[in-house]
């Protein structure tokens, strides 16, 4: 989601998020605090469900959006923009349809290498 987040629009508008994420894998649980702020998507993982002190000052009560629910539901939702998978987040606070509209999605083929031209 770092990678596809137009940080400059997002730090234009003041967009501000706030995720509580639910990253558990077999038998180990963890939750990651995730947030945007100033244009830069930042996190903490966390052993037990994260609260207002995993999360920057200015997050706490001024976030654009508040959503909360479990990692694939997120991939699922702002990756794929899969809108089932987005009614299955719990959004407390805004409209997630603001976020998946900073979100650039590149194009399959996108070129990771070019060829260097002879010398």
């Amino acid at each position: 989601m770092g990678i596809m987040l137009n940080s400059k629009t997002v730090e234009a508008e003041g967009y501000m998020l706030r995720m509580e994420v639910d990253v558990t894998e077999g038998d180990s649980c963890e939750y990651a605090a995730a947030y945007i702020y100033r244009g830069i998507l930042g996190y903490r993982i966390t052993a037990n469900k994260p609260e207002d002190g995993d999360f920057p000052e200015s997050i706490r009560s001024a976030a654009t959006l508040c959503v909360s629910g479990t990692k694939l539901d997120f991939f699922r939702a702002f990756i794929d923009q899969d809108s089932g998978a987005l009614k299955k987040l719990v959004i407390s606070k805004g409209d997630a349809d603001a976020l998946i509209n900073h979100l650039v999605r590149f194009p399959l083929d996108f070129p990771i290498m070019t060829p260097r031209p002879s010398l």
